[in-house]
This record gives C-alpha cells, structure tokens and sequence, in this order.
C-alpha cells in the first residue's frame, strides 16, 4: 500500500486558495476532504484533498467561455 503525502491546513487552504478558516469552517461542517489526526495535528491525505476539489469544479458557463 501507497500512501498518499500528508498536506497540513494551511498548505491544503493555499492550494485551494481560500482561507485556513474557511477550511475549518468546512471540515467542522463534513463538508471538506477527509482529515486524518495524528496527535493534535489536522491532516489531510493530498489524494483525498485532490478528489474533494475536483468533486467541487463547476463546469464554466457558455457565457464566460464566449468571452
């Protein structure tokens, strides 16, 4: 078994370019990628970061892709 590098909060909230908050806020709510906890520390496996974020894409609209 692979596993997957480990992203801390504020590294996964830059790559998905909101805020550590924000990220909280969705972790809190079931709503973000599956954290690991190790010790005190928040973890979250970048697999698993990269299949939330994907799930999240919205298609662009025909009217921002015309312009």
């Amino acid at each position: 078994m692979q596993s997957s590098p480990l992203l801390t909060r504020p590294e996964a909230a830059a790559l998905a370019r909101i805020a550590v908050r924000t990220l909280d806020s969705l972790l809190a709510a079931g709503a973000g990628p599956t954290p690991t906890r190790i010790g005190r520390r928040l973890l979250i496996a970048e697999r698993d970061f990269e299949t939330w974020l994907e799930s999240r894409r919205k298609p662009a609209s025909d009217e921002r892709a015309a312009a």
